[in-house]
């Protein structure tokens, strides 16, 4: 596995954003020299890279399965599609559900006129 050092990836985003360390603190709800101190180690703890990712608005995860952001999108795109998909059948399904429903009750009906009028003659 290749090695990554999340500190500096973590560096490089929050100088993307132009967010400075005071405000990363902030939305960690920690201090400054705490986040310094974690940027600069050679691992880090998984809740304390979730609450990077959520302070920086990036998923650093994606470093260490293989799969790229855009890969991400597309995988979270797909699913939205499907979800979509599948609601939109269930709706079908429903409906379809009530049809048969409502011709099984009229059948029923049918049943009972043709009994009914047979047993008049």
């Amino acid at each position: 596995m290749k090695y990554i050092h999340i500190g500096t990836l973590i560096e490089n985003r929050r100088k993307e954003l132009g967010v400075s360390k005071v405000e990363v603190a902030k939305r960690m709800k920690t201090s400054r020299q705490n986040i310094a101190l974690i940027v600069q180690r050679k691992s880090i703890q998984c809740e304390q890279l979730q609450r990077f990712c959520v302070a920086l608005n990036h998923d650093f995860f994606q470093y260490y399965n293989g799969i790229s952001s855009e890969e991400h999108r597309q995988t979270a795109t797909q699913l939205s599609e499907t979800r979509n998909a599948l609601a939109q059948a269930q709706k079908t399904i429903a409906a379809q559900q009530e049809k048969a429903d409502r011709l099984d009750k009229e059948n029923k009906a049918l049943k009972l006129a043709i009994e009914l009028i047979g047993g008049r003659n």
